[in-house]
């Protein structure tokens, strides 16, 4: 791979990535027109914000054009299969529990622990990577878990220590790619760098945010024609700055929110950012990493703020991380009281074995600091002293 990107350099080769010629492929390839909600501006922007300013390798390229096409395809899929399927176009998503807290807050150890309750119904690694299922292709096979597991041996292979970030292959996945099909979605920024592309999404608060919700629930709608029941549990970080249109499209859902030092979620995050944009393309700036990493955060808290004020807080169920890693069935307990869904004890054994099964730092640890990106925890206390909450521990 290494050898692939020094050969790219050195001979000037950038094939640009051209929003038109990847959206005729997509519809050729499937032989569907229709891509749902209008969030074409967003995907124009995208893409163009990733081909000029994501300094992408020639790897990168060809991963980030295939990832994209690959988006457009499952669009177009799903909105053919509603449009063959209208009685699952109407079906309701009823109480979806969401975990929508900043990055590295213990939001995956809530997520896994929620999935294990009776009556929950997580999204599996083969959701994502497929939301038409079988049932409604008339396939023989599922092989849609297998497809995922690839994708995901082939990140561990390109970025070595990603696990120790993240276990991909443990459990229920984040319905990040279901938002990120609508390319409205708070992530890419934390994926590639594409300032452009972000400072056109920060200034959405309306109908764009509320397409690309519309498309998330689009994909669950098609997801429940295999009869599976429960109530969809659910988790992204990247909803969090999108509360108010994740909760305009989901009118009963439930939102849990964990809560943690920002100094110390400012630099696991700036960790993550960091290896991320490696990954694609050429080594970042580690200062500058961490100053858009910091910006990001502030303006996340702030927006959460405004939200709250609007909406209320009846909707949103606060966890602070020291008492989520002090007692977690606990705090799962206290979670399920709170949307009126009291555990059996057949889901606390489940949630116990779950955990002597999964301890923290299972894959090594991961390690970071504020200074390798140019900050300090004082600064940060700082400048995030308003947004600091009772529950950060």
């Amino acid at each position: 791979m290494r050898l692939l990107n020094a050969v790219g350099r050195r001979a000037g080769h950038r094939d640009r990535l051209d929003a038109e010629e990847m959206l005729w492929d997509a519809r050729r390839r499937t032989g569907l027109a229709d891509l749902g909600p209008d969030t074409d501006q967003a995907y124009r922007l995208l893409v163009d914000a990733v081909d000029r300013e994501a300094r992408l390798t020639t790897l990168g390229r060809l991963v980030v054009g295939r990832l994209v096409r690959s988006h457009l395809a499952r669009r177009l899929q799903v909105v053919e299969a509603l449009r063959q399927r209208p009685d699952l176009a109407v079906a309701p998503v009823r109480r979806p529990l969401f975990v929508v807290g900043l990055p590295r807050t213990g939001t995956t150890l809530l997520h896994n622990l929620l999935a294990q309750a009776d009556g929950s119904r997580p999204l599996l690694a083969r959701d994502v990577v497929q939301p038409v299922p079988p049932v409604l292709r008339g396939a023989a096979y599922d092989t849609r878990g297998l497809r995922y597991w690839a994708s995901v041996r082939g990140m561990y292979y390109l970025g070595p220590g990603r696990r120790r970030l993240h276990d991909y292959n443990a459990g229920p996945v984040e319905c990040l790619r279901l938002l990120a099909r609508s390319f409205v979605c708070f992530a890419f920024p934390n994926m590639v760098h594409v300032p452009s592309y972000e400072r056109w999404l920060w200034e959405q608060d309306g109908r764009a945010l509320v397409s690309a919700y519309e498309l998330h629930r689009m994909q669950l709608q098609t997801l429940q024609a295999d009869g599976r029941r429960g109530h969809w549990v659910l988790k992204a970080p990247a909803h969090l700055p999108a509360l108010e249109a994740l909760l305009t499209v989901y009118p009963d859902a439930s939102v849990v929110l964990p809560h943690r030092s920002p100094a110390t979620v400012v630099a696991s995050l700036s960790s993550l950012v960091a290896r991320n944009h490696a990954l694609l393309a050429e080594e970042p700036d580690l200062s500058a990493v961490g100053r858009e990493v910091l910006a990001r955060t502030l303006r996340t808290l702030e927006r959460v703020e405004r939200t709250r004020a609007a909406l209320g807080d009846d909707r949103i169920i606060d966890v602070g991380y020291r008492e989520l890693l002090t007692d977690p069935v606990g705090a799962v307990r206290m979670i399920h009281e709170r949307i009126g869904h009291p555990l059996p004890p057949a889901s606390i054994e489940r949630m116990r074995r779950w955990l002597a099964d999964n301890p923290q730092g299972k894959h090594g640890a991961h390690r970071y600091g504020l200074e390798q990106y140019g900050l300090d925890a004082a600064t940060v206390d700082r400048l995030t002293a308003r947004y600091r909450t009772p529950f950060d521990g």
